[in-house]
């Protein structure tokens, strides 16, 4: 229970610094100043390639094994893809008549950014985020077995394997049951994404469709 608490604040926090970069930099590629959006789209194909793994490994050599580590590694890696897969929604709804409008009358960049850019791209970033939290997961226990994880002191799936697989030959179902865990839970996540998202997206709520034509219609009659 004690490495339930400490996997689930890793994912929690994973999930928030995934959550900053990536809409920052959707932000970055999505703004109307040229250069900065080329610069932001290059910048993020480039650090796309570095794997997650060797991140982590750069990062404990100053800073040492940590959960601090972690969550560093996992929420740049995964900001960074978050902005790769959100911009093209971004993007769309960046281009869209209702934001020239809001900006032509007068509201600022940041503003029109929140209120009618991020909104559109709620469905995919829940996916999105619901992945993330689950990979944490997956990322915390293969970081913790190389030793650059979680620190020794500190309870957690990935020691709890690391652990059992000192005993694989005596009791092999020792290395299972955390195995286990972590799968359950990241299919768990996956699934949670996945109802999440096709409870509030449009496209796959046929009630939300209706709900929004019904509300046309009664604006058209007023």
């Amino acid at each position: 229970m004690a490495g339930s608490r400490t996997n689930l604040a890793i994912a929690l926090l994973t999930v928030v610094v995934a959550a900053a970069i990536g809409l920052l930099l959707v932000a970055a590629m999505v703004s109307r100043h040229g250069a900065l959006a080329s610069t932001s789209v290059v910048v993020v194909d480039a650090l796309i390639s570095i794997p997650t793994v060797l991140i982590a490994l750069m990062l404990s050599v100053p800073f040492g094994a940590s959960a601090a580590v972690i969550i560093a590694a996992c929420g740049l890696a995964y900001g960074l893809n978050l902005a790769r897969i959100l911009r093209p929604a971004a993007m769309l709804a960046a281009r869209s008549d209702y934001v020239e409008s809001a900006l032509w009358s007068g509201a600022s960049s940041l503003r029109v950014f929140f209120t009618h850019i991020v909104p559109n791209t709620v469905p995919v970033l829940c996916v999105q985020l619901s992945m993330s939290a689950g990979t944490s997961l997956l990322a915390e226990a293969g970081l913790t077995y190389l030793g650059v994880g979680v620190g020794a002191g500190v309870p957690s799936w990935g020691h709890s394997l690391a652990t059992s697989v000192k005993f694989i030959s005596i009791y092999p179902m020792a290395v299972v049951w955390p195995g286990l865990v972590v799968t359950l839970m990241v299919i768990a996540l996956n699934l949670f994404g996945d109802a999440l998202r096709d409870a509030i997206d449009p496209l796959t709520n046929p009630a939300l469709r209706q709900g929004e034509a019904t509300h046309v219609e009664s604006e058209e009659r007023a």
